[in-house]
């Protein structure tokens, strides 16, 4: 059978028939994505809230990135347990502008709380939601 040729970051990746990818050229292999954790539930809670930023309706649910944690980057999403709630234009600029990056940590704290007490009688969600707030609250001691 041939081996087809994907392309990642401009180099060429073959594909076994099973196994990771490598790199054409012997490189190490690509490292496959996580399994991180989803739950289109929390999405659709977190969209019905009013937005971090500016407090309006109309929310989508935007994934952590930019904060040098490890759960953002190419080819990475974070879990749906490190989501906040922005109106498309403010999704759009926490994308565009570093600068507002920084501000997501409170936004996620807020949002992951009321989480708490919204589903207090959900154990699945609440222990992500848990385990959310302590790796926060771990990044954030380790960078102060």
């Amino acid at each position: 059978m041939p081996v087809r040729l994907r392309y990642r970051a401009g180099r060429p990746v073959e594909r076994a028939r099973s196994g990771p990818l490598r790199g054409v050229q012997g490189g190490p292999p690509v490292i496959p994505k996580s399994k991180a954790w989803r739950s289109e539930r929390y999405l659709a809670w977190v969209r019905s809230l009013p937005c971090c930023m500016t407090g309006e309706e109309g929310c989508e649910a935007h994934h952590v990135i930019g904060l040098g944690w490890g759960l953002s980057g190419w080819g990475l999403k974070a879990p749906d347990s490190f989501v906040m709630p922005l109106t498309p234009w403010a999704h759009r600029m926490v994308h565009q502008r570093a600068e507002w990056q920084p501000w997501q940590v409170e936004w996620l704290q807020q949002t992951i709380r009321a989480g708490l007490t919204e589903f207090a009688n959900d154990p699945d969600i609440r222990e992500q939601l848990t385990h959310a707030l302590a790796f926060i609250a771990a990044r954030e001691g380790a960078t102060a």
